[in-house]
């Protein structure tokens, strides 16, 4: 019997839940990671795994639009120098998110924390 919420595949076999990614017999969720400028947390978002979400600190684009935002006139990110880290977000951060998540309907949400 399938389980509430779960899916099955054309051919009837499990999926997992919406949002779950099955890998052999691993089911991995996504998981709410923040984006740490220079120590200090920025932004939240959904990523499967770390590397996933890692891979978000390397585009340039990035870091562009990050130097753009500002609080009191400071930009969030300075540029090349900035030293931008990832890592999974507090229990208060994960709140801020779905907060925001259930505000929008874009596909990925990112949030400023």
């Amino acid at each position: 019997m399938q389980s509430p919420g779960s899916y099955l595949s054309a051919q009837g076999v499990p999926t997992g839940y919406a949002g779950e990614e099955i890998i052999g017999t691993m089911t991995f969720a996504p998981s709410i990671w923040a984006l740490e400028i220079d120590g200090k947390p920025a932004l939240a978002f959904e990523a499967m795994k770390y590397r996933e979400a890692d891979e978000i600190c390397h585009h340039e684009w990035l870091r562009l639009e990050l130097g753009q935002r500002k609080i009191n006139d400071v930009p969030l990110c300075g540029g090349a120098d900035s030293h931008l880290r990832i890592r999974l977000a507090r229990p208060a951060e994960m709140d801020l998110y779905r907060q925001a998540a259930e505000l929008t309907s874009c596909q990925m949400t990112i949030w400023s924390i």
